[in-house]
């Protein structure tokens, strides 16, 4: 895949998730939300060449274990929010396997796209500039 490197930035992905307490020696949806951890690495901001020309990905991978934590193709009208305290916020579409109550995943094979909102935490000096980086990558209509 031909790629190139248009901006790089160090940060913490979270995703919007549904909470989960311990109740009655299980665990259970509270009904409300809650920020969780995906991991640390370099966010890259990349834009396709010959046969992807045109395209814009956004690609992260976890530092300690190599593993892809982000990827995915931006689209026109994306929109990215400058949150307070170096986060930014964005909407995407992520694959969710089937769950039972508990949050226990009891089939892998059964995966439905659940619009997400996930959390970019930067440095706050890297903030502005990071956001700017995001909005330009965005494709135009």
């Amino acid at each position: 895949m031909n790629r190139e490197k248009k901006f790089e930035v160090r940060g913490k992905l979270f995703k919007q998730a549904d909470a989960y307490e311990q109740k009655d020696g299980k665990m259970a949806k509270t009904g409300s939300k809650e920020f969780k951890e995906m991991g640390t690495g370099q966010l890259q901001v990349l834009f396709g060449n010959g046969p992807n020309e045109g395209k814009r990905y956004l690609l992260m991978r976890d530092e300690k274990l190599g593993k892809i934590i982000l990827n995915t193709l931006l689209v026109a009208n994306m929109k990215f929010i400058n949150a307070q305290k170096g986060n930014i916020r964005f909407m995407l579409p992520i694959p969710e396997p089937e769950t039972d109550e508990t949050g226990k995943i009891i089939d892998h094979n059964n995966v439905t796209n659940v619009m997400t909102l996930l959390n970019l935490k930067v440095n706050k000096a890297n903030q502005e500039k990071t956001f700017e980086e995001l909005q330009k990558a965005v494709p135009k209509v």
